[in-house]
């Protein structure tokens, strides 16, 4: 058993932040031999991976002032250039603004599960994100868009079942209008929708530069470090 007052147990970007505003020299216990946790960049056959898709959208003050200043990270401004295969066509992100070049029978499965559902006021559209994510995208979207892409989507992307997911992820995102979707299954646009449009990314390796940049700044980061085991009352982990 060890004692510390405080410890961070993984040194993802959230234990790595919280590190570095907290107390610079708490110990940092990562079970992986590099930090960075699911927000890390890979090498394979001299190429860079990201774990996952992992771009800056920095609105807070304090945050950019941390990343283009601070820390000193290299970033550049990028416009989204993102596209989904689908129906054997490669049509522009977002899926549900952008159906014209889908096959008949998506486009009729999309419209008709939109038909279904209701027009939501705000107040109304924040009382539905108030249950599961599945939940709020049947009842936002219809059968047809939820199970044709964001119910699968989004199963792919967090790992996780969309009826045990809630919506705070997502909390800085606008609901589509129907109206727009509609009108975009029949006619071409070459709108930016999203609040992805335009980002940020990292120069040098990848994603891996934020979480190596905050790893400088700290003292005590022990990597194959596995903690099996607390008991907070008397501050001791195994």
């Amino acid at each position: 058993m060890v004692k510390h007052d405080n410890i961070v147990i993984g040194a993802g970007l959230a234990g790595l932040s919280f590190a570095y505003h907290f107390n610079k020299n708490v110990p940092v216990l990562e079970a992986l031999d590099t930090v960075g946790g699911l927000v890390r960049t890979v090498d394979y056959n001299n190429c860079k991976f990201d774990l996952a898709p992992h771009l800056l959208h920095l609105k807070n003050p304090y945050v950019r002032e941390l990343v283009f200043n601070t820390l000193g990270l290299k970033v550049e401004s990028h416009v989204r250039k993102a596209h989904i295969y689908y129906d054997k066509v490669i049509i522009p992100y977002p899926f549900e603004l952008n159906l014209l070049n889908l096959s008949e029978q998506t486009k009729k499965d999309c419209i008709n599960g939109l038909n279904e559902v209701s027009h939501f006021s705000k107040e109304e559209e924040t009382e539905i994100r108030k249950g599961s994510y599945k939940d709020y995208v049947l009842k936002a979207f219809g059968s047809g868009i939820a199970n044709h892409y964001l119910l699968p989507y989004n199963r792919k992307i967090w790992d996780t079942d969309p009826a045990d997911m809630t919506c705070e992820f997502m909390s800085h995102l606008i609901t589509a209008d129907k109206d727009q979707i509609i009108k975009n299954a029949t006619e071409a646009n070459n709108d930016k929708y999203g609040y992805n449009a335009e980002f940020y990314y990292l120069v040098i390796k990848g994603i891996q530069d934020l979480a190596d940049v905050f790893a400088t700044q700290l003292t005590n980061i022990q990597l194959n470090t596995r903690v099996e085991y607390f008991e907070t009352k008397i501050k001791h982990f195994t």
